[in-house]
């Protein structure tokens, strides 16, 4: 009797945890629809200049792709973050540490979580170009193909269209839904999302830390020469204006103080990603020396090269070379070439630098 009686409450109970969960969805879905509409509407006008700059992509890969299959390695990609970590490791320190922290906070989870968004991303579009009815709904100009453009101007119907309209459109991407895993999607969005969160959070504590670091400093040079200089100072200033003789102080010590932590966190990067910078080149190189048969190991014993002093010394010499360049060069990319080589790194720099500080 008392599970019968219980039955009804429990029904009841989760009836209405379902609606509570389908408000909240509809609620959710509400405060997303201005930026999904928002990303969409981009996506119909940038369409036509991503069309044709895909189209100049592909010609001009024509015409490298064979001296890239002939001479391209894998390999160069590593010597050129090699050379970077080398000779300008200073100049992107929140980069090399945004890399840090990505491979300690979980490399191989956004690797796995970006395979599956693409396997999701290539099921469906599969989907939906082996569904006839579905790219005849999407072609409006009866090409038989169907454009960027159709498909984001055919997609705006579900934000701005009648309630027939979205249903079409709901009907016709059915194909898509079922090739795609949702959950799968959502796992794949929640690993890169996780690893970016603790990447942030990490360049966050560390940036923090040094701030502290240097309004310490500041505050302990403030307290050591402020009884000489702020009486000084305060002689400039009238009776009215004498506090700011003790506040320009302070805040020059802080300056002060958070400058120097800073530059000497700088320092510190430019020596860690010149060593590491060092060990890479050092390695390619003999590894080409081996392949060119100039490294010949003694007979009948095994031994990493990594081991040998010569090894040892053609690191830490190629490391020397590349901190002192990064020390007289005051971390600045002073030739237009280098500026260009490395855009995408300072491109990287800014934006890490833009999320850490705020």
């Amino acid at each position: 009797m008392a599970e019968a009686s219980q039955s009804p409450q429990s029904s009841k109970a989760n009836k209405q945890s379902d609606a509570s969960a389908a408000d909240k969805l509809t609620v959710l879905f509400a405060k997303l629809q201005p930026v999904i509409s928002f990303l969409v509407d981009a996506y119909v006008k940038l369409s036509p200049y991503l069309e044709i700059a895909r189209t100049y992509i592909a010609k001009g890969w024509q015409h490298i792709e064979p001296y890239y299959r002939r001479y391209w390695k894998t390999e160069y990609i590593e010597i050129f973050i090699g050379f970077v970590l080398l000779f300008f490791g200073g100049t992107f320190a929140m980069t090399i540490a945004c890399y840090m922290a990505v491979q300690l906070s979980g490399l191989d989870t956004m690797k796995q979580a970006w395979a599956t968004l693409k396997r999701n991303y290539r099921d469906g579009v599969e989907a939906f170009q082996n569904d006839p009815n579905a790219r005849k709904f999407f072609d409006q100009d009866g090409d038989g193909q169907v454009s960027a453009k159709e498909f984001g101007s055919v997609t705006q119907r579900l934000f701005t269209g009648s309630a027939a309209d979205k249903q079409a459109v709901l009907m016709h991407l059915r194909c898509v839904f079922v090739a795609v895993d949702p959950n799968q999607v959502m796992n794949g969005i929640g690993g890169i999302w996780t690893t970016a969160v603790a990447v942030i959070a990490t360049l966050r504590s560390q940036f923090a830390k040094d701030i502290a670091l240097g309004v310490s400093i500041g505050e302990m040079v403030s307290r050591q020469i402020g009884k000489y200089v702020k009486p000084v100072l305060a002689k400039r200033f009238d009776d009215d204006m004498k506090k700011w003789a003790d506040f320009l102080v302070d805040a020059f010590c802080r300056f002060f103080g958070i400058s120097l932590a800073l530059i000497l966190v700088r320092v510190v990067s430019a020596f860690h990603s010149a060593v590491k910078g060092g060990q890479i080149i050092a390695r390619f190189v003999f590894q080409f020396l081996d392949n060119k048969q100039l490294s010949v190991p003694t007979a009948g014993t095994e031994y990493s090269i990594e081991s040998t002093t010569v090894y040892m010394v053609v690191q830490y010499g190629l490391a020397a070379m590349g901190f002192y360049w990064q020390i007289q060069s005051g971390f600045v990319l002073n030739s237009i070439v280098l500026r260009l080589l490395v855009l995408p790194f300072s491109i990287c720099e800014l934006i890490l630098t833009y999320l850490a500080a705020y």
